[in-house]
C-alpha cells in the first residue's frame, strides 16, 4: 500500500515538474492549509505516510516508508531545480537540502496541529517561501 501511494504522489510531483505552471505558485498551492489538512486527514494519502514513518516494528513497512520518503525528497529536488532554472528559486538553493527541509516541514504538521494555533501553518508555509523565491 505505501510503495503504491508513494507511485502516486511522485507522479503528481513529475507531472508538476514538467508543468508551465511557476514553482512558487505549485509551492503555495501545495504548502496551503487547507490542502495540508485534506491530504494528511484521516485515511488520506498523507496519513497513509505518517502513520508507515511511526511504525517501528514491521521491517518491511519501516524499508517501504525510507524508500518513500526518498523518492519523494527525489521527486520534490527536482520541481525545486525547475523552479531554480526558471529563475523563480533563488540561485544560491541547495535544493536536495531545501526538499528535506520541506518533506521535515510535512513531517511535522501533526505536531503543530496537536500544539500550535491555526494560523501557524500558514505563517510556517510564508516563511518557507520566502527563503525558497527568488528576492
Amino acid at each position: 500500500m505505501v510503495g503504491r501511494a508513494a507511485d502516486r504522489v511522485c507522479g503528481v510531483l513529475d507531472r508538476l515538474t514538467a508543468s508551465p505552471v511557476p514553482v512558487p505558485t505549485l509551492l503555495r498551492d501545495l504548502l496551503a492549509p487547507d490542502h495540508l489538512a485534506d491530504v494528511h486527514g484521516a485515511g488520506r494519502v498523507g496519513a497513509i505516510f505518517a502513520d508507515a514513518a511511526g511504525i517501528a516494528d514491521e521491517p518491511v513497512i519501516e524499508a517501504a516508508a525510507r524508500d518513500s520518503t526518498r523518492r519523494f525528497a527525489t521527486a520534490i529536488t527536482a520541481l525545486l531545480r525547475r523552479g531554480q532554472a526558471d529563475g523563480h528559486l533563488r540561485a544560491t538553493l541547495d535544493t536536495e537540502a531545501a526538499a528535506w527541509w520541506l518533506l521535515s516541514l510535512l513531517a511535522s504538521q501533526r505536531f503543530r496541529h496537536a500544539t500550535a494555533p491555526a494560523a501557524v501553518e500558514a505563517k510556517v508555509a510564508a516563511t518557507l517561501l520566502d527563503f525558497l523565491v527568488q528576492p
